[in-house]
């Protein structure tokens, strides 16, 4: 769920406390300051919930915004692919390099191996 909620430098004075709410008018996040507070480079407020970790993610500078932005951009012009023509693309690809594969063919001479063990060094 994305809110994005517009605020202009304000100097809070007597406010203890500022609450941001939802569409539904359900209250979302109470930031409590004193009177010396100001927010001059706060321009917007990004919420969302972070499904995976269940917390709410506070995103308040701009070019934090900004660089949200611009990875959600990236991140929607990826091509999409079926899954299934991707599963087929790895099949080929193990089949085409399956003789380069050292847990396949082994390794042509055991120094080419780069995880033999190594010597052992005894002092008698």
């Amino acid at each position: 769920m994305y809110i994005l909620s517009y605020i202009p430098p304000i100097r809070f004075g007597d406010f203890k406390t500022f609450t941001i709410f939802s569409l539904n008018l359900q209250p979302i996040l109470s930031i409590n300051y004193d009177h010396t507070h100001m927010l001059h480079n706060v321009l917007m407020i990004c919420l969302f919930m972070d499904n995976s970790v269940n917390k709410l993610v506070i995103y308040t500078t701009l070019q934090q915004q900004q660089t949200i932005v611009e990875q959600l951009r990236r991140e929607a012009s990826i091509k999409r692919l079926p899954l299934s023509v991707v599963i087929d693309d790895i099949k080929q690809y193990i089949l085409h390099h399956q003789h380069e594969d050292c847990l396949i063919v082994g390794f042509s001479s055991q120094k080419a191996n780069p995880f033999r063990e190594k010597s052992v060094c005894e002092i008698l």
